[in-house]
C-alpha cells in the first residue's frame, strides 16, 4: 500500500538516499529542491565544490568527482550508502553526457540504483539532436529546415546555400563545447563568413561530430514554449506542465532568464503525443517555437532523462514531474496541486541570467514591465534565492561582486 505524503515538511522517518549529479548546477539545486520534503536524504555529486548551488542545505552529502562522464559512473558505482538491500539509492541526473553514460552502463547501475531511463535507442534518439530531427520529420511532427552535417565542407555546403539568417546546434552539447561556448545553445549566423568570426577559428568538428544547420524561426524570447513530462517506467504519465519564455540569455538562442506557466490543453496534448510516440521513461521535455509568420509550434529541442534549466517553475503551479517520479520509485502516493485556472502564473526568474540580459541588452525597463504585470498573476519565484535556503543565493553575490572588483 503506497503511503501518502503531503506538500509540507514530513516527519516520516528516511526511506533511502537520492543522488543528484550535477550538485554545482542550477539543474542540480533544482532537482534536490524538488525532493527535500520526501523522506529521504540527498547527496550531489559535484567536480566545482565551491560553487553557489553546492551551499544549499539541500545536500546532507557533496560528493567530489571528475568532470568525465564513465568517471562518474565510476564513482557512484563504488559510494556505500549502508543502505538494505531493498532501499536502493534513487539516481537523478541533470546534465546530458551523464544521461548518456548511465544510458550505457544501466545494467552497472541498476545492481545499485533506482533510476528511470528509456531503452538505449529511445535514449539515444532523443539525446543526438540530428536522429531526433529526421525521426521527427518521418512521423509528422513540425521541425525547421535542417540540413545535418559531419565535416567541414559539409557545413561550408549547407550554409552557402542557406537562406539566412540559421542556428548552427550540436548534435549533443558535451562538456568539450560548454566550456569553449560558454552558455551558448547554439551558434546564430547571418551571413556564410559570420561562423568563423563567432567561433574565433575554433573547429566545429573537434567539439561535436555533427551538427544541424536549421533555418531561424521568426520570433523573439517570448514565442519560445516548453512542456515537462515525467513518465514511470511503463510509461505511465506522471505529471506534467506547459511553459512560455519571456526572457532568454543570451537572447534569442540561450536559455531561460524569465518564464512563467501557462494553461495550453492543445499543445501539452501535442508534446504528450510526441514523446509518447519517442517512448520517453523518466523526466523528459519538448521546447517549441512559435512561427510568427504562420502560427504553428516548432520543435526545437527535446530534453530526455534530467530536467530542464527551467523546471523549478513547475512550483508555480504545484505540479512537481520531478517529484511524482521519485513517488513512483518510492511507491509513496503523488498528490499533484491545483492546476493553473487562469491563463498564466507568475514568474520564474534566473537572476544571473536576468543580470545578464538587462546588464547587456539595457533591458531594465523590459525587466520591471515583465515584473509588475507578473505580480498580478503570483508572486515571482527566483530561481537560486530562498530564505529557507540562503546560502547559494549570497555566494552568488558575492561571487559576481568578486568578478566585477576585479575586472
Amino acid at each position: 500500500m503506497k503511503t501518502s505524503i503531503s506538500s509540507g515538511r514530513t516527519s516520516h522517518p528516511t526511506i533511502t538516499t537520492v543522488v543528484v549529479t550535477g550538485a554545482d548546477t542550477p539543474t542540480g539545486l533544482t532537482t534536490a529542491r524538488a525532493l527535500r520534503d520526501l523522506p529521504v536524504t540527498i547527496w550531489g555529486l559535484t567536480t566545482t565544490p565551491s560553487a553557489p548551488c553546492c551551499r544549499s542545505n539541500v545536500w546532507a552529502r557533496i560528493v567530489l568527482v571528475d568532470a568525465d562522464a564513465d568517471k562518474q559512473i565510476d564513482k557512484l558505482l563504488t559510494l556505500d550508502f549502508q543502505t538494505p538491500a531493498d532501499k536502493k539509492p534513487l539516481l537523478f541526473l541533470s546534465q546530458d553526457d551523464l544521461v548518456a553514460a548511465a544510458s550505457r552502463r544501466r545494467d552497472e547501475l541498476a545492481r545499485l540504483y533506482t533510476f528511470t531511463l528509456p531503452s538505449p535507442d529511445a535514449t539515444n534518439l532523443m539525446l543526438d539532436k540530428t536522429l531526433f530531427h529526421t525521426w521527427a520529420e518521418k512521423n509528422g511532427f513540425a521541425v525547421p529546415a535542417s540540413t545535418v552535417v559531419g565535416n567541414l565542407s559539409e557545413l561550408s555546403l549547407a550554409l552557402q546555400n542557406a537562406r539566412f539568417p540559421v542556428i548552427v546546434k550540436p548534435l549533443v552539447r558535451n562538456p568539450d563545447w560548454d566550456s569553449r561556448m560558454g552558455n551558448r545553445k547554439v551558434l546564430w549566423v547571418r551571413d556564410n563568413a559570420d561562423i568563423e568570426a563567432i567561433t574565433n577559428g575554433i573547429d566545429l568538428f573537434t567539439l561535436c561530430e555533427r551538427y544541424l544547420v536549421q533555418s531561424w524561426i521568426d520570433g523573439e524570447d517570448d514565442d519560445v514554449y516548453f512542456c515537462l513530462f515525467s513518465f514511470d517506467e511503463s510509461g505511465h504519465l506522471l505529471d506534467e506542465l506547459c511553459g512560455r519564455k519571456l526572457m532568454q540569455w543570451p537572447p534569442l538562442t540561450g536559455s531561460t532568464a524569465i518564464c512563467h506557466l501557462i494553461r495550453d490543453p492543445a499543445l501539452l496534448e501535442y508534446s504528450r503525443d510526441i514523446l509518447v510516440k519517442a517512448e520517453l521513461r523518466g523526466l523528459g521535455s519538448i521546447e517549441f517555437k512559435r512561427d510568427r509568420r504562420d502560427g504553428r509550434y516548432y520543435i526545437t529541442e527535446p530534453t530526455v532523462g534530467r530536467n530542464d534549466h527551467q523546471s523549478a517553475v513547475s512550483v508555480l503551479g504545484h505540479h512537481n514531474p520531478t517529484r511524482a517520479l521519485a513517488c513512483a520509485m518510492l511507491k509513496i502516493a503523488y498528490e499533484p496541486g491545483r492546476p493553473i485556472t487562469n491563463t498564466r502564473s507568475g514568474l520564474w526568474i534566473d537572476e544571473l541570467a536576468t543580470y545578464r540580459h538587462c546588464q547587456n541588452q539595457n533591458a531594465w525597463r523590459k525587466f520591471v514591465r515583465l515584473f509588475f504585470s507578473g505580480l498580478r498573476h503570483g508572486i515571482p519565484h527566483p530561481l537560486i534565492f530562498k530564505l529557507s535556503d540562503p546560502k547559494p543565493f549570497l555566494r552568488l553575490v558575492s561571487s559576481v561582486v568578486r568578478r566585477r572588483l576585479g575586472s
